[in-house]
């Protein structure tokens, strides 16, 4: 993912799971240091994490958490690997 700063964005965009009802795990590899943050809800909507993007840092967490990205408003660029697991048994 490769975003571009945008200076009248919303705190994040849209709240999402990657694979909708598949058990999967993803990871997140933030390629530079970056002010968009990436956000972790409850079932609520509430905001239970917020992670700053570093370069060369993985985030990890179950695919069926709610979360979200954020454009950058001073940094030129957020880029992120976003890598999907599917969890299969057997």
């Amino acid at each position: 993912g490769l975003y571009m700063p945008l200076s009248n964005a919303q705190l994040h965009n849209n709240p999402h799971v990657d694979l909708d009802e598949k058990p999967h795990t993803v990871v997140l590899y933030y390629v530079n240091d970056s002010d968009g943050d990436t956000f972790f809800f409850d079932e609520n909507m509430n905001i239970e994490k917020r992670i700053t993007p570093k370069k060369g840092t993985l985030v990890y967490f179950d695919g069926n958490t709610l979360h979200a990205g954020q454009p950058p408003k001073i940094t030129s660029y957020r880029c992120l690997i976003n890598i999907n697991f599917l969890n299969c048994n057997g």
